[in-house]
């Protein structure tokens, strides 16, 4: 029988190591820290958690602000629009109205020059009505955002005629949101279905609008066309209409996704509903 006594403890931790031994191939000393330095750390660490909320939260302050005033001065510029051309557009109209009446029998010519200065000015008049619609909140508390939405794809329709096919489809009740929120949706169907129609060649362009009852509520807003086109190039392009987009939705606290859809992209943004 082996009656060697088993090796003496001496109370000692054992030291594991990292880096290099002595001999080539064992470990080193393990760094240790004493109490104070984790609590020095854990301190560090919350001053540092604490100070990103803060720039967090002055972010999402500012992004909030930068809306704001884009919507200012979108009504400032809509109301400057309308006083200084679309008096003087009517005025004009009027006037090569009454001089194509007024033209005597002997001058067709005159005619048909002020009728053509009429139907010059009736287009810009048409160009004028669309850009103050595009620049312009239409009346989100009267009729919410679902009526705000169905006139919008009215005046495409108009406007595109015999162009792609514009579908719409409405879910949920989208008469109570927020009017930040339904403001911002608004700005954002707007965005999105003027790049579906002007930046492809789609045959079909589809918008739709849904709020979610379930869970703490949000609303999503989908946009999909059959153009072509990759979403991880759009979402790379140059220009101003997407970060547009990811900022009002950044101050909403909603997010944006492209994906592509077999034919064209997908442009999805949801919106959380404020408790």
């Amino acid at each position: 029988m082996d009656r060697r006594r088993p090796p003496r403890r001496t109370g000692r931790p054992h030291r594991a190591g990292v880096g290099g031994g002595r001999h080539g191939g064992g470990p080193g000393p393990a760094v240790r820290f004493a109490a104070r330095e984790f609590d020095r750390i854990a301190t560090a660490t919350t001053l540092l958690a604490g100070r990103l909320d803060r720039i967090e939260g002055e972010r999402a302050d500012l992004v909030l602000r930068l809306v704001q005033v884009q919507e200012a001065e979108r009504t400032a510029l809509a109301r400057d629009l309308h006083d200084a051309f679309g008096q003087s557009l009517a005025a004009a109209g009027a006037l090569a109205m009454a001089i194509a009446t007024a033209a005597p029998e002997d001058r067709p010519d005159l005619r048909a020059d002020a009728e053509g200065i009429e139907a010059v000015i009736a287009a810009m008049r048409g160009n004028l009505r669309g850009a103050l619609t595009q620049l312009e909140l239409p009346d989100l508390a009267g009729i919410g955002l679902g009526g705000a939405v169905r006139g919008l794809v009215a005046d495409w329709r108009a406007r595109l005629r015999t162009g792609p096919a514009l579908h719409l489809d409405l879910g949920g009740d989208l008469g109570t949101l927020p009017t930040e929120t339904a403001a911002g949706l608004y700005r954002i169907a707007q965005e999105l279905l003027t790049n579906a129609l002007r930046h492809g060649q789609p045959r079909h362009v589809f918008l739709r609008v849904r709020r979610s009852e379930t869970g703490p509520g949000s609303v999503t807003l989908i946009v999909d066309d059959d153009g072509g086109g990759e979403a991880a190039r759009a979402a790379d392009a140059p220009g101003r209409g997407l970060p547009g987009i990811r900022a009002r939705l950044a101050s909403l606290g909603g997010g944006l996704s492209l994906t592509d859809n077999g034919n064209g992209i997908r442009a999805c943004a949801t919106v959380p509903i404020p408790g």
